[in-house]
């Protein structure tokens, strides 16, 4: 179906479409450390120009959404905790879009800010739930997919507690670390599933699994 397709392609677009905010509002604001400035410091409130990453951070949700609804016709039902799960990732990153951080060195002092680190907290754990997720929902003979999915899966958690372990003046680094990690699984998944639905029969109304 075109509404399916355009999912899927959307999906395939949302992590560019992300990096590219984030460059933009790199040299939006030069004035903050990478060592010790988080992404969001970017979107912060009390920044000028603030409005490349929290777009782009929105508009990362909103396809990682409609990539999810369009993995319901590319997909068997052992997939669908994983699809949730992914859905959950793109309205929780919508949240911190909408919730933007405080602009101090590490936590908030805001309630605003406060709502903006708990939803970026809850994504990336929703991202981990969908990578554990995916790997379980392999098909019984595909037992290598699964190792390598949940390998990847443990890679992702160990670079998040990485990033929570590191000291609080300059945590910039080790959260950069932990997002590509994300971010490179999300582009996989998107694309070798755009590039399953196209090989498939158009006319074929059977489900079948992510590879």
């Amino acid at each position: 179906m075109p509404s399916t397709r355009l999912g899927l392609i959307g999906g395939v677009l949302a992590p560019p479409i992300v990096v590219l905010a984030f460059l933009i509002g790199l040299a939006q604001h030069p004035e903050l450390d990478p060592a010790t400035d988080t992404i969001s410091k970017l979107s912060a409130r009390g920044v000028s120009d603030p409005w490349a990453m929290s777009t782009g951070f929105a508009i990362y949700g909103l396809l990682i959404i409609g990539f999810a609804h369009g993995l319901r016709s590319v997909t068997n039902r052992r997939h669908d905790a994983a699809r949730i799960a992914l859905a959950a990732h793109g309205a929780l990153m919508i949240c911190a879009a909408i919730f933007r951080d405080d602009l101090v060195e590490w936590g908030w002092t805001t309630f605003i800010g406060a709502l903006h680190d708990i939803s970026g907290g809850m994504a990336f754990t929703a991202l981990l739930f969908a990578m554990v997720l995916t790997a379980l929902a392999a098909a019984p003979e595909e037992t290598g997919r699964r190792r390598l999915g949940l390998a990847y899966a443990g890679l992702f958690l160990a670079a998040g507690l990485g990033f929570l372990a590191t000291p609080h003046w300059y945590p910039g680094y080790s959260e950069r670390v932990f997002v590509v990690v994300g971010i490179v699984w999300v582009q996989w998944v998107t694309v070798s599933t755009l590039v399953r639905s196209m090989r498939q029969n158009p006319h074929a109304h059977t489900r079948t699994p992510i590879q």
